[in-house]
């Protein structure tokens, strides 16, 4: 039984974003033989012929989940589990993922969670170190996920300290493994900490065990290994709110000198490139030119030695992907300083005085979005602010969108996307605006572009949310995509700058 757990790699660098994982489960008892018909189609076909087959809780198990009837799903799990010898209780462990899976994929995040933590719990039981290390980190990673978005602040918590408790006790006696168990729990630990709003915690964590790694005494045989957790701790505490182009460099300079004291190492050439390519992802949209000049060193200093490494050559792939985000950074900047294209307009939505004409002389931030957009509704509280703000300071705030046959469901409060071939109206996709800009309360104007609008096409967008200021003559003067604090920050001080 292999668990893996696949991540969006460059997405994650590119947005600073939590990634989101999937965890699938290889071996017998997780799925049915491409041979054989599902626990569901045996269960009806015997059903229709009268006849009682006596089935197995997995095959029952099995049966829900196909059925998509999870909440029956865990809780026969549950009673097969309480009455199951140890052998039939690792199997069936197991398909506890697919139940947390399916919840998630329902939205239903506080039964994922309290799922995940169910396998958490269980792997803990027979935790040994390396040999089961992998299956538990996994699920402990998908546990907090879950538990984060369902509110479950206390309990992630305590999950994470008893995984971290029972590591450090099988661990104890094997400096190397110590290490390594560390460098995958302690950046959750971190995680949790900044979630809560405790920075120092988070930081005194990191420096805790980064001091503890240089007093470890391992054999040379596994200086690499020391030497890539310690990277790991490094790039979380690089991934901290308060971090700055000190911490990259710190990181940089750290995994540089590690590869340079083991050229020959690929599981180092391996740790530096993955550090090196999301040091990357954290310049492209800003320093494009740079970004680009780094890849370039990286291929060449990977060579052909990715043809035999998994990881080098899915991070070529990713090399690729940035290139592409890089010729629309390059584009983004050829914007600054030019005046901004026209609008162009098949209807207004909160739109009261406003005209093209009335936004004339003042300072405008265009906001491309969407309702489908998460990073964009985390952008809406700043938007808020920033009109209140700076409403006496001749400044306006123009939402742009599309139509995306959505409509809105008063009882979810959520604007959803037609069923199917099913088409929503112009008029009727306009009042759904109209709900989801009240429910949000935001009271700036939106334009929603013709269906052959390039407007988004103009203003370099190739992902939302996407960000124009337009000065008083006019000029674009910033274009900053994505959501986050510090893409905020930045907004309001170019603000500031224009208005004041």
């Amino acid at each position: 039984m292999v668990l893996r757990m696949k991540r969006y790699f460059f997405a994650a660098i590119l947005l600073g974003a939590s990634p989101i994982f999937t965890l699938h489960v290889v071996g017998q008892d997780n799925a049915p033989s491409s041979q054989e018909a599902s626990g569901a189609e045996q269960q009806e076909a015997s059903e229709a012929a009268g006849e009682e087959v006596e089935q197995t809780p997995a095959e029952i198990i099995r049966g829900l989940i196909e059925k998509k009837n999870f909440g029956a799903a865990a809780e026969t799990l549950d009673e097969a589990l309480a009455t199951s010898d140890p052998e039939q209780a690792e199997a069936l462990h197991s398909m506890r993922l697919s139940i947390v899976s399916g919840f998630a994929r329902s939205r239903k995040y506080a039964e994922a969670f309290e799922q995940g933590e169910k396998l958490v719990r269980a792997l803990v039981e027979s935790y040994d170190g390396p040999s089961t290390s992998a299956q538990l980190f996994s699920a402990l990673s998908a546990a907090r996920f879950y538990g984060s978005r369902a509110g479950e602040t206390d309990r992630v918590t305590a999950l994470i300290e008893t995984v971290l408790a029972k590591a450090k006790e099988v661990t104890q006696d094997d400096p190397i493994q110590y290490a390594q168990a560390m460098a995958r729990l302690v950046p959750l630990s971190v995680q949790q900490s900044v979630a809560q709003g405790d920075l120092e915690a988070a930081e005194n964590l990191l420096h805790q065990h980064l001091d503890e790694f240089d007093t470890l005494e391992v054999d040379e045989s596994d200086q690499v290994d020391l030497l890539i957790a310690k990277t790991q701790l490094l790039s979380s505490r690089n991934r901290l709110p308060n971090s700055n182009a000190e911490t990259a460099q710190t990181l940089k300079q750290f995994v540089k000198e590690a590869l340079e004291s083991h050229p020959d190492s690929i599981p180092m050439l391996t740790e530096y490139a993955r550090t090196e390519t999301s040091l990357i992802g954290r310049i492209l949209r800003d320093q494009p030119k740079e970004a680009q000049s780094r890849i370039d060193q990286l291929r060449e200093l990977i060579g052909d030695r990715a043809e035999d490494n998994m990881m080098l050559k899915s991070l070529g792939r990713t090399h690729s992907a940035m290139e592409r985000a890089i010729a629309s950074s390059l584009k983004l900047l050829e914007l600054i300083g030019k005046p901004a294209p026209e609008f162009e307009i098949d209807a207004w939505v909160n739109a009261g005085d406003t005209t093209l004409e009335s936004l004339k002389g003042k300072v405008v931030l265009v906001d491309f979005w969407a309702v489908w957009c998460g990073p964009c509704i985390a952008t809406f509280p700043h938007l808020r602010q920033w009109r209140e703000e700076f409403k006496d300071d001749g400044f306006e705030i123009v939402g742009v969108t599309r139509y995306y046959n959505y409509r809105w469901d008063e009882e979810a409060e959520r604007a959803m996307r037609a069923d199917g071939d099913e088409e929503v109206s112009a008029e009727e996709e306009r009042e759904t605006l109209k709900s989801f800009l009240a429910h949000h309360e935001l009271e700036h104007p939106v334009v929603v572009t013709p269906k052959d609008s390039e407007m988004q096409s103009n203003y370099g967008v190739t992902g939302i949310p996407h960000v124009a200021l337009i000065d008083r003559q006019g000029n674009i003067q910033l274009v900053k995509v994505g959501s986050g604090e510090k893409t905020a920050e930045a907004i309001h001080a170019k603000l500031e700058e224009l208005l004041h």
